[in-house]
């Protein structure tokens, strides 16, 4: 969750919210101009491998707005906010390339559909095959990844907190079909990292979150305060897993090895030796070439894929702080409280419309 003020926080459950929504184009830094939205989204989709998050805009009709967009090498820079008692607050929300052709209707009215910006990483194909030597420092090892595909890329403060190296030597093959970015995710993960764009625009790494450890970022009560507009719940029985087999595949690998990871929670329901069975993801990589990396691996895709047998998607009053990995708690009017994380979150960029969240249940006290 992105951090905010107290004031922040008391005008998203106040009876009326005055929102402010913002979408400037970008270039080498400067400003082209700001675009007038008449409706669009956010996505930050935690269970997706590619681009975390994503844009899809609808620009109304502006004698400026197609030519700042067709611009090559600009940037959507998204932010929505409240106006409080403490004055007006925005939430940055991500920074945009296209990843759609651009279209302007005979009315003048665009659409835009855009990624953040690992695009710019998956689009810089290898030209040569790179590699990363043996006994690398992981975060250091990305951020030479990530500044070899793009130059200019913006590397947050976590790439230098990481203090696991690499196993041997990993080599990126060149080529049309070769994707850095892919790459990059997977060197993050083999060290049981996560690897995203922030919405600040900013390569950043965390532990992949544990639904059942991650501590709970907000609050909200039943009544006058209540930000729940609707839900559904929805039984998920495809995809379904509760175990992950890992198998290092690295050049690097003399004797095979295997890791696993189970959910042995007996409260959980998807508990391995409960009624479900044991059901296993299988996984290899060639990146992997230690007990360590198997066995890291192993837990952090456990950690994405394993899934409550239902699921929420709720409606819910904005609050554009909140991103994909989220842990809240929601309290009924009869005094229960459900603990969830948000796998998926949209944020509107209207200011009429509700936020969308589809989250999975990790507790119930």
């Amino acid at each position: 969750m992105y951090p905010i003020t107290a004031a922040f926080r008391e005008a998203v459950v106040a009876s009326s919210q005055v929102a402010l929504v913002k979408a400037t184009v970008i270039l080498d830094d400067s400003e082209l101009g700001e675009l007038p939205i008449t409706s669009g989204s956010v996505d930050c989709d935690g269970t997706r491998d590619g681009a975390l998050r994503s844009l899809s805009l609808t620009v109304a009709p502006d004698p400026s707005a197609f030519d700042w967009l067709a611009a090559t090498g600009a940037e959507i820079v998204v932010s929505r906010g409240l106006r409080h008692a403490g004055g007006d607050e925005l939430v940055p929300l991500g920074v945009f390339i296209f990843d759609a052709d651009l279209e302007e209707a005979a009315d003048g009215t665009i659409t835009v559909s855009a990624a953040d910006r690992s695009q710019r990483i998956s689009r810089s194909r290898w030209t040569d095959p790179y590699s990363v030597a043996a006994g690398a420092n992981v975060g250091e090892a990305l951020a030479d990844l990530l500044t070899t595909a793009w130059p200019d890329c913006p590397i947050g403060t976590t790439l230098a907190t990481v203090d696991k190296t690499t196993g041997a030597k990993l080599s990126y093959l060149d080529g049309a079909d070769s994707d850095p970015w892919k790459d990059a995710r997977a060197l993050a993960a083999s060290a049981g990292l996560d690897l995203y764009f922030d919405g600040a625009g900013d390569a950043q790494v965390r532990e992949t979150p544990d639904p059942e450890s991650h501590p709970v970022c907000a609050s909200y009560s039943a009544g006058e305060s209540a930000i729940v507009l609707g839900q559904v719940r929805t039984a998920k029985l495809t995809q379904l897993y509760n175990g992950v087999i890992v198998a290092a595949e690295g050049s690097g690998v003399g004797t095979p090895k295997r890791g696993e990871a189970w959910d042995e929670d007996p409260n959980s329901p998807t508990y391995c030796y409960g009624p479900m069975g044991l059901v296993p993801l299988f996984y290899s990589s060639p990146l992997l070439t230690t007990q360590d990396e198997v066995d890291s691996a192993a837990e952090t895709l456990l950690a994405r894929v394993k899934r409550p047998i239902e699921q929420v998607s709720f409606t819910l009053v904005p609050n554009p702080a909140h991103e994909a990995f989220d842990v809240v708690e929601f309290e009924g009017e009869d005094g229960s409280v459900r603990r969830y994380m948000f796998d998926v979150v949209s944020i509107p960029l209207d200011s009429g419309g509700p936020m969308t969240a589809t989250a999975r249940e990790t507790e119930v006290a």
